[in-house]
Parts: C-alpha cells; structure tokens; sequence
C-alpha cells in the first residue's frame, strides 16, 4: 500500500513539474518534488497540476525573500482554478521559519481552531543558506539530516485551504498563527534550561530531603526523573516564593522560562480572573506532598491544543520551611497514556495505596479486576483524583462487571474550576446524541459549560464540564435519575406505559408486539403515554376494518387547530384523496406526516399485511372558528369512517358536522332531501344548498330535530305533537332571521318535505344491527310545494351513496315496472314521463299507474346491463 502511494504522489509530482516546465522562471526544476514530494497523493490529485506548479514558483519566490535570523515570513495568497466547469478558489497559506518541533501539528490546531479545514499539506525542511542580514544564497535541498556546511535547516509550510474572503478573518488566522509561533520558540529556546532547571530541583530533593513521608519523597523524584526523560512535553517554568510562610504567591523575577517567560502570563483561574495563586493551591501547601498534578485553566497553542498539564512541586530550605513552588506547564507524551499506570512513579504509589486500602488479595479475581480497574482508569483523572476518591470510585466501577447500569462519578476540581465526571452507559444506548444530551443535562445541573468529552469503548464515556465560580453540590443519585431519563429509549417508555396501563400478559404481548413498530420520526413526535391511545386503535384494526382515525389537539395548540390520526392498514392513503373529504367537512389542511408503523405479525399473519401507515394532519376551520374536540371529536371520527366505509358520500353536506355538530347520518339525511330538491326540480345546485344550511347551522339541526320528532318510533303521540310544535316554532322564529331571499327558499322548502313525509326507514336497524344503508321517505305529493304537474299520489324517494331512486303512485292501486336511468340529475322528469304514456296506454286495464326508476353511482368501467 505504501509503494502504491510513493507511486502515485511521484506520478502527481511529475505532473506539477511538467505544468511548471512550460512556464519557466527562477524556480529550480526540483523545488516541486522538494514541496511535494511527500504530500498525499490523493490531495494533490484533487487540485489542478497547473495551479500547484504557480503555487510552488510562489513559495520558492516567498523562500527566495530575506528573512532575519529567528523571524517569520508568514503570508497569505490566493488562487484560482477551473474545476468540472466551475471556478474554484482557495487562499494559500505560505510560512518560512527556522525549522523547529511542533511547528506544523500546532500549525493545524490553530487552524481547526478557527475552525479551517486543508485541502493539502506540504511541509519540507530545507537546506539554505543565508547572508548575515538574512538575505538568501542558495538553497542546497531538503535538510534529511545535519544540515550541509554553510546552510541552515529551515521550515517551509504551504496549507491550502478554501478561500477566506474577509480581511478581519485573515487578520484573525495571522495573528493567531503568529502567537502560535511565539508559544513555540519560547518553548524550544528554554527547553534545555526548563530541563536543567527539574535536574536541580531533583538534586535539592536528593540532597536534602523535605520533611515529607518517605514514600511520598521517593515516588516524587522519581515522577520528576519520569517527566525530565521525554515523558513530558516541556512548556513553561515558573517558581514563586511564599515570603515570610505567607501563601501569596511572589513569582521570582527571572524565574519563568518558556511561555511563563512572561511575569503577565498566568494559568489558573479563580472565578473569571486569571490569578497567580488560588486558595486551594495554598490548601495543598498544607498537605504532606511534594506534588500536586492537575489541569490549568488555559489551552496549549502548541503540539496539541488541551488544556495543559500542570505540575506543581514544593520548594524548601535548608531547614525544611516551605518556600515556594515550581510550577510547570505541558504535555504529558503519549508514554503517559498507553502505558500501564503501575509503571509510572507517583501514580503507581496511589494505585498501591487504594489497592491496600480496599484490601482484596492481589492474587484473587477481585484483586485482578480492580487492578485492570485502576490501569484503565482515564489517565488524566488518575493523575488528578486523590485517593480517597479514587477508591470510592474504582469499587463502584468494579460493580459493574456484576451488572452493567447507569453510574456517574462526579469529582470536583482540587481547584474549584471545573467537574470532571465519569458516566457509564451501557453500548448499546450510547451513541452521539446521547452523548450530547447528557453533556448538556450535566451542564446544566452543574450550571456550567462542556469543555471536553472523551467517549471510550468499553468503558463508556467520561464528560467533563467546567464551571465558573462555586461548584453546586449534586449527589450521585440526582445525576444518575437525570442520566438514566436520557439514556432510556423510546421503547423502554413504551414498555413502563403499557406495564402501568395494561397489567400482566396483555402488557406483555403488547409490548412486544409495539416495541419496535414505530419508527424514528414518530417517536421524536409522540410520547409513550400518547402512543397507548394509537396502540388501542391499532389493535382494532384487521383485514376487514382496515382504517381508524382519531381526532386530538396536541399541548400548547391554539383553540383553532386540532390534529386528525388517520390509520390505514395494508396500503397509504393518497393526499388527493384525504385531502378534499376534509376539505368538504369545513376543514384546511394546514401540514401533514406520513409515518409507517410495522407491528410484529400475529400468528399466521404476513408482515406486509400488518404494515400501517398512519397520516397525521393538522387541521384549522375554513372559517378560522374553535374546533371542539371533545364535543366534536366522536362525530366527525364516525363521520370519517362512514365514508371510509362507503357508508357516506364526501360532498359539502358534510360540513354540517363540524357546522351544525350533527352526526353523519344526520347530514346524510339532509343530503337526502337535497337529493329529492334536485329532483323535483328546485334551482339550486346541492352545494348551494348544503353552503345555504351550514351558514345557519340552528335551522339545519332543527330540521333534523323535527324529522326525528315526527317520525322517532321511540316517541308517543302525546310527546310527538308537543316535540314537533317545539321544533317548528324554533325554526319559524329562526327563519325570520335569514336574510337571504334564496336561503329562505330553500329551508322553507327542506321544512315543507319534512311536512309532507309520511314515513321513512331512517330509524329501521339492518341484520347486522346497523342503520340501513339506505335512507328512503314516502311523500304525501299534494303537500309537497311546487312539485312539477302531475301529481301523483305518493312517492318514495330512496337515497344511498351507490344508488338513488324513486317510485311514483298515482293511486292506492296502480300498476308500472322500474327502469335503469342514466339521467342522474333529472331521473324523476324521466320517469314522469314515462307514467303519462303508461296512463295513456293502460287506462283501460288500470286507471292509474305508477313507475319507479333508479340511477347506480359506482359501476365498473365496463359495465352491460344485460
């Protein structure tokens, strides 16, 4: 793999230099393979050769300019390209320095810091040579190892990024860059002496040991050989003096080496003031310690951007008085997080003493688990945590190789700044936004702010925030409940419900039957406790009754907005086909969602057969009125599911069950005499009639209500009369409030068929202990106004959403067949027609006859009626 990629990045190389060969200039033929020779190659495949060979002429021009010694060229240019027909652009970052660790890694924290990402790398370490003044010479290669006679090893970094645009931005980048470079050189120029300065430290140990425990002494100079041998990343030194055993930290001027160079930089913090001394620093000067080991306040700028480690070591005099502190600021290298915790001074000495303090044999089960325990323990906080903490924390922590759960170990800074926090969770419920909302649970509860999280495999993740000013005081127990409310699933909710609501087996089986059914979106809409009423509804559901609907209005909607559930098992529900129903019931379709709930199939069941799809609508009157869930709800679900049925037709008659509050097949019944209207010709279309109806929606319910009291079988004579009086004198007195000639008209005539109805099956229940499926109403014709010429004696007008019809009788006795009409809207006209050729040809045999026609709604396409 790795040949193929030397390969691949030689072949981009030659490209570059072949694209630079057709533009000569002052650049060296080799100074592309110098720049990019080991830059990825799929980096520099992604960018136009062209273009990277006026890059590498403008470095080797940026190389070619004077530079004093220990200075920086440090500079910004942009580029563009043609790249699949579009222009590119991108801005190159270009800098020449004297070559120095840390240079490119900090290079690259300080850009994803403010938050760029590359696009290419190159970093080659040159040879040149330089004239006193820092004018170049010659440049003799790159630098592999000493640097030729003459020459010095320098740095030269080209970072392309995307182009950056605003000159505040790239003000930003420079000066940031250049405090980076700063932190670097003041770092690499001290190191010697910041290490000298430990080896002296270490000798006054050794030589005139503190009075301290021996054991404490001991681990103490060997920690302090630990990190003088390459085990610590060397930043800054600074020592202070406590004059007088006062614990107001003096710094001793001359003293700071590295980036404590500066008497101004200071790394700890006490609320939001950066301070020299803190009173739980001078709480350690009391302790019977040589060290203290834990996290400063500010980030590195170089290496690696972390907070930076902190060492603080006790300083004494000859006679043993406490006189001050070194304190050193860095990184602990990699050795001090790969390697086993028993070998590293200090820490082995705390990991010994709460092994013995718990008390397990070294040699059992136990005593190797707790071992693997402490060796695992995240290596920041061992060196941080004190030992009495540390064994609370480690036997909490070996309980869950028992049995896994939610635990959080909270430890408080030693300096009151921030809470570092040890939460376990078990895999299979961690991911990403569990991890965020339990950083953001933990800030909250502590009243801070996240600054790092380190999720880890298997131990689960640590979450560290910090906090500005006085730690809150919480238990363990308040943050596990927190945390457990976060990790629990969706599921597990649904389980506790169902357990709470639906006891025993049946909460069982339902729980496992619903327990994964519901989808992601549907579960980030609906809670748990309002999934049991879609639960029940589902339930319901079977390959014959294969719909439900379920209107509710969600916490915190306005009055005027109300939400519909409709369910559909086996296939959705098409928009175009919810949509006008609604529409036609007085409703707007504000928003919809789809989702698919896929229950465990029962036995004998095929899982593509139990899929549901429920759409969710938010509903709004089209008139901007209250929507009455609970006065409403009952009727308008029985109104849906009617039509779903094929009980109900979907036409502008249904909006007087939202209007008028009446029941589906009280609508029905009025479409029904709307249906006759048509027929006997009144001029109005039936959405007039139904528009006319709901704008006064009293007089459309009592029209209903003196149908009912005329004709109730449940009524006696005596209740009748005085019901139907009632009832007309309420709709007289309401019809002297319309002031619409045409509205007028036509509730006068829907009144006048109520007063010549003789009877109706509206009340008969079918064999399946429903109402009958069709609404039929015998009419006494001599009362009924303006019926066309001539009358008969009665008639039946039947009405149903598959069929309409009507037979007309012009005598108590008469005669006459049915016939299948295609007129829809005049089949009466039709067959009146056909009753005065019948009287014409039969008035010998009858003297009156009588006829019957029918109109069919729902024909197949290819229908013969033969």
């Amino acid at each position: 793999m790795g040949k193929r990629v030397t390969n691949a990045t030689a072949a981009a190389v030659s490209a570059i230099e072949s694209a630079a060969a057709d533009h000569p200039g002052a650049m060296p033929p080799d100074f592309p393979r110098l720049l990019y020779g080991r830059a990825v190659a799929e980096d520099l495949e992604a960018l136009p050769a062209d273009m990277l060979a006026r890059a590498a002429a403008a470095a080797h021009a940026h190389l070619l300019a004077p530079r004093a010694p220990q200075a920086i060229n440090l500079r910004l240019r942009d580029e563009a390209f043609d790249s699949d027909g579009r222009q590119r652009q991108v801005t190159i970052l270009e800098v020449v320095n004297e070559n120095k660790p840390f240079l490119l890694d900090s290079t690259l924290s300080e850009l994803a810091e403010q938050g760029y990402e590359p696009r290419l790398v190159s970093h080659p370490i040159l040879a040149v040579a330089r004239a006193a003044d820092g004018a170049f010479l010659s440049l003799a290669g790159e630098a592999a190892g000493r640097a030729p006679e003459g020459t010095r090893r320098e740095s030269l970094i080209q970072i392309v990024l995307e182009r950056i645009d605003s000159p505040e931005a790239r003000d930003r980048l420079c000066t940031g860059l250049e405090r980076v470079y700063a932190d670097v050189g003041l770092a690499v120029e001290d190191w010697a002496e910041m290490r000298g300065r430990i080896t002296a430290v270490i000798q006054a140990y050794r030589g005139n040991p503190p009075p301290l425990p021996e054991d404490e002494v001991g681990e103490a100079l060997q920690f302090l050989e630990w990190i003088a041998g390459d085990n610590f990343t060397l930043l800054g030194i600074r020592a202070y003096r406590f004059p007088n055993g006062d614990a107001a930290a003096d710094p001793i001027e001359g003293s700071g080496l590295g980036i404590l160079r500066d008497p101004a930089v200071k790394v700890l913090r006490k609320n939001r003031e950066m301070v020299a001394v803190t009173p739980e620093i001078r709480a350690f000067l009391a302790k019977p310690q040589a060290l203290i080991i834990t996290k400063a306040n500010v980030k590195s700028r170089v290496h690696r951007r972390v907070h930076l480690d902190y060492v603080g070591v006790k300083l004494f005099t000859p006679d043993g008085r406490l006189d001050g502190e070194l304190r050193i600021v860095g990184l602990l290298t990699s050795n001090a997080y790969t390697g086993s915790a028993l070998a590293i001074p200090y820490l082995r000495l705390k990991v010994a003493r709460v092994a013995r303090n718990i008390g397990f044999d070294p040699a059992s089960y136990s005593g190797r688990a707790l071992y693997n325990v402490l060796d695992a323990y995240p290596r920041d906080e061992l060196f941080q945590i004190d030992a009495t903490t540390l064994e609370s924390f480690a036997l909490a922590i070996l309980q869950l190789t028992e049995r896994p759960r939610i635990r959080a170990l909270a430890r408080v800074d030693e300096f009151d700044r921030f809470v570092s926090i040890l939460v376990f969770i078990p895999k299979d419920r961690y991911d990403t936004r569990v991890r965020r909302r339990v950083g953001e649970f933990l800030a909250s509860i502590y009243q801070g702010r996240i600054s790092a999280a380190y999720p880890a495999y298997p131990e689960g993740p640590l979450a560290r925030t910090r906090d500005e000013g006085k730690t809150p005081k919480v238990d363990r127990a308040a943050l596990e409940a927190g945390i457990t409310a976060i990790v629990r699933t969706w599921s597990d909710g649904l389980k506790d419900v169902l357990d709470a609501q639906r006891s025993g087996p049946a909460a069982r089986a339902l729980a496992e039957r619903y327990a994964e059914a519901f989808g992601a979106a549907y579960r980030d809409r609906f809670s748990p406790s309002e999934t049991l009423a879609d639960i029940d509804l589902l339930q319901k559901l079977s390959a014959d009754r294969a719909r439900a609907v379920d209107l509710y209005r969600r916490e915190g909607d306005a009055l005027t907005r109300a939400n519909l559930k409709v369910f559909s098992r086996g296939a959705a529900i098409s928009l175009s086909a919810r949509v006008p129903v609604l529409e036609n019931m007085g409703f707007r379709v504000v928003n919809e969602r789809t989702y698919n709930i896929t229950p465990q199939p029962a036995a004998g069941e095929a899982a593509d057969t139990t899929r549901v799809w429920l759409h969710d609508m938010t509903l709004e009157r089209a008139d901007d009125g209250e929507i009455d869930v609970s006065r409403l709800g009952p009727a308008l679900e029985a109104a849906m599911m009617a039509q779903f049925r094929g009980l109900a037709e979907s036409d502008r008659f249904d909006q007087l069950v939202l209007a008028a509050g009446l029941a589906w097949r009280e609508a029905s019944l009025l479409r029904a005499l709307g249906r006759y209207l048509r027929q006997v010709g009144a001029p109005y279309a039936q959405g007039y009639i139904a528009d006319a109806l709901a704008r006064h929606p009293a007089i459309a319910a009592g029209l209903v209500a003196l149908f009912i009291a005329k004709f109730d079988p449940r009524l006696g004579n005596g209740e009748r009369g005085d019901k139907m009086e009632g009832e007309r004198r309420a709709i007289e007195t309401a019809l002297d409030a319309v002031s619409s000639l045409d509205e007028d008209r036509i509730l006068r005539r829907l009144v006048n068929l109520i007063d010549a109805a003789l009877r109706t099956n509206f009340f008969q229940i079918g064999c399946d202990g429903q109402p009958r499926g069709t609404i039929s109403i015998k009419y006494d014709c001599a009362k009924v106004d303006s019926l066309p010429l001539p009358r008969p004696l009665y008639e039946i007008f039947v009405y149903s959403p598959r069929v309409e019809g009507i037979h007309l009788r012009f005598g108590k006795v008469a005669r006459g067949g049915l016939r299948w009409s295609d007129r829809p809207q005049d089949f009466r006209t039709e067959v009146l027609g056909l009753v005065k050729a019948q009287q014409v040809k039969n008035a010998v045999i009858v003297p009156v006859g009588a006829k019957g026609g029918f109109v069919p709604k729902h024909l197949p396409p290819a229908s013969d009626r033969a």
